[in-house]
């Protein structure tokens, strides 16, 4: 068995309680893999659905379930592991590093919660 088989094999993801921050292409590959591997998945975003595209009527015919706009902690209700996709990193640094809002090219973005 290769390296690439024992990985594509391995039950790692099987019933986990999966939350991917970010639904653009890193994280819409993300949810396929974990719904590929048994996960229950979750996904989120801060865009609204139809900012999207075809990513929301893709995941949501394999059963991912999808929040929009949020901003609080409740997402991660309930879920043992986070895929957090390097968009919504470099989106939530640029706005922690600059104070501006919506960070640029990312229209339609709600601010995240100040506290």
């Amino acid at each position: 068995m290769t390296a690439e088989e024992r990985v594509t094999n391995a039950p790692w993801f099987q019933g986990s309680r999966a939350l991917v921050v970010g639904l653009a292409r890193s994280g819409c590959s993300a949810a396929k893999l974990l719904m590929r591997h048994g996960a229950n998945v979750r996904g989120i975003d801060r865009r609204r659905a139809e900012e999207l595209g075809d990513v929301v009527g893709e995941l949501t015919s394999l059963g991912v379930e999808l929040s929009f706009g949020w901003s609080g902690p409740e997402p991660l209700a309930d879920r043992d592991l986070v895929v957090v996709s390097h968009g919504a990193v470099m989106i939530a640094a640029q706005w922690h590093v600059t104070g501006s809002w919506p960070p640029a090219g990312r229209h339609g973005m709600h601010a995240p919660a100040q506290g």
